[in-house]
């Protein structure tokens, strides 16, 4: 997500251009992985910007992905990297554990509105706040402690591992998402 300094209407990637899902074995850090993932919901929370005030079925469109983006990574970052980053700062690990709970709460907020409702962009923008700052934080104190910490092997085979994941795993999405008027996905817990 941009630091408070750049404007939400910098991003520069699609969210189109950018799949979750890699090939196994890409010999990826753990790291560049998750900052891909990174990347790719700032520039879903841009095409929700993007879609305009009363585009509401196309916000909503957007959002579900965004959903289904944050909740994957979200579960990849919680089985598979917190457990390691725990060796390299314990604090900052269990304080990125309490912001994904954050993150989810307003998500499952928003699973429960319609893009319509009167509340649905302040609350994304305080989600695309929340998921700014613990962006910032893995990316400029975490991820670089867990490089140094866990080194260059173990930062691969955890990337192999998250890729494996991503293969086989849907996220866990709110038992009701709203994706248009009238019509809901579900999916269970």
């Amino acid at each position: 997500m941009p630091s408070k300094e750049t404007s939400n209407n910098s991003y520069k990637t699609s969210a189109k251009s950018m799949p979750m899902a890699r090939a196994v074995n890409s010999q990826q850090s753990a790291v560049k992985i998750l900052e891909g993932q990174h990347r790719e919901v700032e520039g879903l929370f841009a095409e929700i910007e993007k879609a305009g005030d009363t585009a509401f079925k196309v916000k909503e469109k957007w959002f579900k992905k965004l959903s289904e983006k944050l909740l994957m990574h979200t579960e990849l970052e919680e089985e598979i990297f917190y457990p390691a980053s725990q060796q390299a700062d314990a604090v900052l690990t269990q304080e990125a554990i309490e912001e994904h709970a954050n993150i989810k709460g307003m998500l499952a907020k928003l699973a429960d509105l319609g893009a319509e409702d009167e509340t649905f962009e302040a609350k994304v923008r305080v989600l695309e706040e929340l998921v700014s700052h613990h962006v910032e934080e893995e990316e400029k104190d975490l991820f670089p402690k867990c490089e140094k910490a866990l080194g260059r092997e173990k930062m691969q085979a955890l990337g192999q591992e998250i890729e494996k994941k991503m293969n086989q795993k849907e996220p866990h999405m709110p038992k009701k998402l709203k994706v248009s008027e009238g019509e809901t996905s579900s999916r269970a817990h």
